[in-house]
């Protein structure tokens, strides 16, 4: 009977050992998810949002206006348009730039240059080109230009 004990004994006590070792392998992992959350949420120094926006139609035309970026009308016969902003690093230190595009117009537009270092003063002109593939539906295509702007981790 006492053999019967111990048996269960080691068995309870052998379960007690791989919880406690799987919850802390749970804890470990969480913790290093939230510690890399907290640092990159430390990293970033400023974000930009910038309203765009495609005009789908029967011929070209533009727009200008200096807080979006507009690309106009532009017919759905594989037309393009072409804008582009300059950025400058006014930190004193490099910075990395990461460029997002969301909203229905994100699959028409393509970024020359994303997730790059800025050194101190160092300006870049990034282009963005509107393609618009052939038989798209008419109409009114728009967005917002992420702009997301970090202490950079590595440096050129």
């Amino acid at each position: 009977m006492e053999k019967r004990e111990s048996d269960s004994e080691r068995n309870f006590s052998k379960k007690n050992i791989l919880v406690i070792v799987i919850l802390s392998f749970i804890i470990f992992i969480l913790g290093i998810y939230l510690f890399s959350s907290l640092i990159d949420y430390l990293a970033v120094l400023e974000k930009k949002e910038v309203y765009t926006e495609i005009i789908v139609g029967d011929h070209y035309g533009f727009d200008i206006n200096g807080t979006s970026i507009l690309f106009g009308m532009i017919p759905p016969d594989g037309g393009s348009s072409y804008k582009e902003i300059i950025l400058k690093n006014k930190y004193e230190e490099v910075v990395n730039v990461k460029i997002f595009i969301k909203g229905n117009i994100s699959d028409f537009i393509i970024v020359s240059k994303n997730n790059f270092n800025l050194n101190i003063n160092e300006e870049k002109k990034i282009g963005f080109t509107a393609s618009i593939p052939k038989n798209t539906e008419l109409g009114i295509y728009n967005g917002k230009i992420h702009i997301v702007i970090k202490r950079a981790i590595i440096k050129d």
